[in-house]
């Protein structure tokens, strides 16, 4: 591509030279000798084929390239219609004409070879729907009137100035010709611009349409607040202007976390295989900040993809808009992926916006609670502290009753269990901090795993640890990820009140090739987590259980981030979770 401008400069550099003398015949005598004639024609016709040839390569380089299988298909009909359209002219003329001196066909039927071409486009387009007739017809209205009005400016020009430069300065005629002509093709694009606005508003309403529809889409967005009414605006806009089969629009519950799909008034979790249909997306989605046609791709059986939209907003991709085919198979035009671009590029501002009013609202009313429910929680240690001690007490004295020591024990369980519900709370509100220290997790793990097999095996559970060799070793606070780890150990403990396996695998985080840090996997086999669960469960004091604070993996999620990481949950064949952490190998201090 970068060579096709020198192509198209010294093709008209020479063909400058060579037709020169019809506009300045003082240098006919010059240009005309036969050596320098010889030479400009021999290189004119060099550089006009090789203009050719460097367009033929542009436009196969962009054709094998593009992700659009329709601009695959019209580039082999195209460069089939060319190679057909050469051989013909070498084979049955030029060769016979230099070998022979004489041609088989006469010129008329030679003329025929040149609708080779048209034919194959015309193929391409009646064959594979690859071009609405309304394109032809608004380009071809737009670029005749365009023209029509261009050799007008040239008409004028030349018999008006001209007229008046004869009158006075005959030998100026040429000049006048040739400034003419170069006016006209100066003022061809700004006339095409606005012929084809008239001609959009007046006949091509539709596309006008799509400008009215932007404005009004800023100007609406404008008022929404939250994520989820953005995204089903900009769904409802697009079904109304484009009428597609199906629309659906997918975001990042947060930044690389989990996919989740708009329904009718909130996100939800995907299925499975549109999950794994959206992650063979995300690289081309990273890549492209535009519309694009994938190549034959489904988002479930029987639901084809035809064009996806990346929702982005200061270059993160928050999610993505796909659309199935038009009704009878009828092409998204350039246009189209233009309007769609515009669309999400809005969207994705709006919806940004209302993330971060959610997490200042959810900010702003930990604050508001924060100090008063840390003041409580620190008055209600001393009486808990008293009231386990005095039940261990009486339960020493009671030791001949049997029933007065199990009430005593119910007791000091309920003061146990009070008693990390207020340290749950307190490092939620107030976290604290320790200087970060190099640790290796997998000795974290094991520990927990000793310190918590008698618990586990009186309530008939086992763990499993998986400790994978050559685990890096991370930069991070020790206390946060020890409080991290008991919480996930606890939550599926509780998750399996029958008994079973906790399973635990720790090892190395990789992505697209690289190492990142360290990744500690925990399922278990109990009743798994709800759809409200996945979509809340990072929510401070959301739960499900009778007795349960909400705050364990709201806790999770805080510590995770501030190392740098992220905490993903889904629920296991057969029955089960699995929740994953991923820690940065060096995230410094960690963020509380």
């Amino acid at each position: 591509r970068p060579l096709l401008p020198l192509v198209y400069a010294a093709a008209f550099v020479l063909g400058l030279v060579y037709y020169l003398p019809t506009i300045a015949p003082a240098l006919t005598d010059l240009l005309a000798a036969p050596g320098l004639h010889r030479l400009t024609s021999s290189a004119y016709d060099l550089t006009v084929v090789l203009a050719y040839l460097a367009s033929a390569l542009s436009l196969g380089t962009a054709a094998h390239r593009s992700s659009d299988p329709t601009v695959r298909r019209q580039a082999r009909l195209l460069f089939g219609g060319l190679a057909l359209l050469v051989a013909l002219q070498v084979g049955l003329w030029e060769v016979p004409l230099r070998l022979y001196g004489i041609s088989p066909f006469p010129l008329h039927v030679r003329n025929l070879f040149d609708v080779i071409v048209p034919l194959f486009v015309a193929t391409s387009i009646v064959r594979h729907r690859l071009f609405d007739i309304n394109i032809l017809l608004r380009y071809g209205l737009v670029y005749g009137l365009a023209s029509a009005a261009t050799a007008t400016v040239f008409v004028i020009a030349v018999a008006g100035l001209g007229w008046f430069v004869h009158r006075f300065w005959p030998a100026l005629d040429p000049f006048i010709v040739a400034g003419s002509a170069a006016l006209s093709a100066l003022m061809f694009t700004p006339i095409r611009r606005t012929v084809q606005d008239q001609v959009d508003r007046r006949l091509y309403s539709r596309r006008y349409s799509y400008r009215e529809a932007v404005r009004e889409a800023s100007a609406r967005l404008a008022a929404i607040l939250e994520p989820a009414a953005a995204a089903r605006f900009i769904r409802e806009r697009v079904e109304l202007l484009l009428d597609p089969a199906w629309t659906e629009v997918f975001v990042h519950g947060e930044a690389s976390g989990p996919w989740l799909r708009l329904a009718d008034d909130a996100f939800e979790e995907p299925s499975l295989e549109t999950t794994q249909c959206l992650i063979r997306l995300e690289e081309e989605l990273g890549a492209k900040g535009e519309a694009f046609v994938p190549d034959r791709l489904e988002l479930e059986p029987g639901r084809r993809i035809k064009v996806v939209v990346p929702i982005r907003e200061s270059g993160t991709t928050l999610g993505v808009l796909l659309l199935g085919p038009k009704a009878l198979e009828a092409p998204y035009l350039p246009e189209d992926l233009d309007l769609l671009t515009t669309l999400t590029e809005m969207a994705g501002a709006v919806i940004r916006r209302g993330w971060l009013m959610e997490e200042r609202a959810l900010r702003e009313r930990l604050a508001a609670v924060g100090s008063a429910t840390s003041a409580l929680a620190h008055e209600l240690k001393n009486p808990v502290a008293a009231v386990k001690s005095s039940a261990a007490v009486l339960r020493r004295r009671l030791r001949e009753d049997p029933r007065g020591v199990e009430l005593t024990e119910i007791i000091e369980q309920e003061m146990d269990r009070l008693e990390r519900t207020i340290g749950d709370v307190l490092s939620y509100v107030r976290p604290g901090t320790s200087a970060a220290s190099e640790m290796d997790l997998t000795v974290l793990v094991g520990q927990l795993a000793s310190l918590l097999e008698n618990e586990l095996t009186a309530a008939r559970i086992a763990i499993e640890t998986r400790l994978e060799p050559g685990t890096p070793r991370i930069l991070a606070d020790p206390d946060q990820l020890r409080r991290l780890l008991l919480n996930l150990l606890l939550n599926a403990r509780q998750a399996m009140p029958a008994g079973g396996v906790i399973e635990v695998e720790v090892g190395p985080w990789r992505e697209k090739g690289r190492e990142h840090g360290v990744e500690v996997r925990v399922l278990d086999r109990g009743t798994g987590f709800t759809e409200e669960s996945l979509r809340r469960a990072f929510e401070p004091f959301f739960t499900t259980k009778t007795l349960g604070t909400g705050l364990g993996l709201a806790n999770v999620h805080r510590i995770a981030a501030g190392h740098g990481g992220e905490v993903q949950l889904a629920n296991r064949e057969g029955g089960g979770a699995t929740v994953t952490v991923r820690l940065a190998r060096n995230a410094g201090q960690p963020a509380v």
